[in-house]
């Protein structure tokens, strides 16, 4: 499911760059058009993709940022407009400042929330809002239920592969 939405907004945001110039589209670079049923494009097919996108765009650029378990390569596929890409150093910068944030153990933080750089959720609390706060403690019935809740999701995604 992962590698179906990865293609499917690989294919939304790359439609745009290809119609702009000669960047292969996923479909000529894979054989199969993305969300294609039982159809996956592999690391090695994704790896050539990505180099090949950085190759024919200026508007595209392709960075090693560490190594997978297996010791494959992790890329990162930066695609922007002209201006962006001037200033991706600069954007760089931002996101790590904002990765500084400090969350404590058994913490819920609100989908959306922005938790920016010094920001400290203590434990046993709940963040949210943009720029992230601590909105209130959270009880110890809270933490159960936190517990609980992941502790489901865990053992429900052996429901939903393959065996």
């Amino acid at each position: 499911m992962k590698s179906a939405s990865l293609a499917f907004v690989l294919a939304a945001l790359l439609t745009p760059l290809a119609a702009a110039s000669q960047v292969p589209t996923p479909e000529q670079a894979f054989g199969f058009p993305p969300g294609a049923d039982y159809k996956v494009a592999d690391y090695d097919q994704m790896k050539a993709y990505f180099h090949a996108l950085a190759e024919a765009s200026p508007r595209a650029s392709i960075q090693e940022v560490g190594k997978s378990a297996k010791g494959q390569p992790l890329l990162l596929l930066i695609i922007s407009s002209d201006e962006n890409m001037r200033r991706v150093d600069e954007w760089r910068g931002i996101a790590e400042r904002l990765a500084r944030a400090e969350v404590g153990e058994d913490c819920i933080i609100a989908a959306g929330t922005l938790l920016t750089e010094g920001t400290v959720i203590p434990p046993r609390s709940m963040g949210m809002g943009s720029p992230g706060r601590v909105r209130r403690p959270l009880s110890d019935a809270d933490v159960a239920m936190i517990r609980e809740f992941s502790g489901n999701y865990v053992r429900y995604r052996l429901d939903y592969m393959p065996r």
